[in-house]
């Protein structure tokens, strides 16, 4: 059909035409499926160092439909592939909103040689620390879930003892 035929017809066809396009789009729209029993995910925001002890801030993304609400966490923080420290919160109840995100702070003590690779990181003799999570969350009030979490650790300029 030429241009100026489609420009010939009557407008309640191109209004019903319009119509049922939008009809069809609004079917197969990706949110008729609700998200729901996802495991959040956890980042490590920062990673600050108080004289002896390592202070952790922790981001928690609930990627669900619904909201999440997180009991308690326990954490065991490997630096380069070493034990740097335990963290725990046995009543955390937080509750994260339907694809929210909340963040939270541990305190842990730090050993000797974990303040040791730190201080090579603050010095510039290293650009980076492997850092990894294993993460224990109960979650809702009845289930346990397990995740590791990895990733790499820099120096922010300007703070000697604190890190991202």
């Amino acid at each position: 059909m030429p241009v100026h035929s489609f420009l010939r017809l009557p407008l309640a066809l191109i209004t019903i035409m319009a119509l049922l396009l939008v009809l069809v789009t609004a079917c197969g729209s990706p949110h008729s499926r609700q998200v729901r029993g996802e495991l959040p995910s956890l980042s490590l925001d920062s990673l600050t160092r108080v004289d002896d002890q390592i202070e952790v801030t922790i981001g928690i993304r609930n990627h669900n439909d619904a909201s999440l609400k997180v009991d308690s966490i326990q954490i065991a923080l490997s630096i380069d592939e070493m034990p740097a420290t335990n963290l725990n919160d046995e009543q955390l109840d937080l509750k994260i909103g339907a694809r929210g995100r909340e963040v939270i702070q541990l305190v842990g003590q730090g050993d000797g040689k974990t303040h040791e690779k730190l201080d090579l990181l603050a010095e510039n003799e290293r650009a980076s620390l492997p850092w990894s999570m294993d993460v224990d969350l109960s979650l809702d009030g009845r289930r346990t879930r397990q995740t590791e979490v990895t990733g790499f650790v820099h120096r922010v300029p300007g703070h000697p003892d604190r890190f991202r």
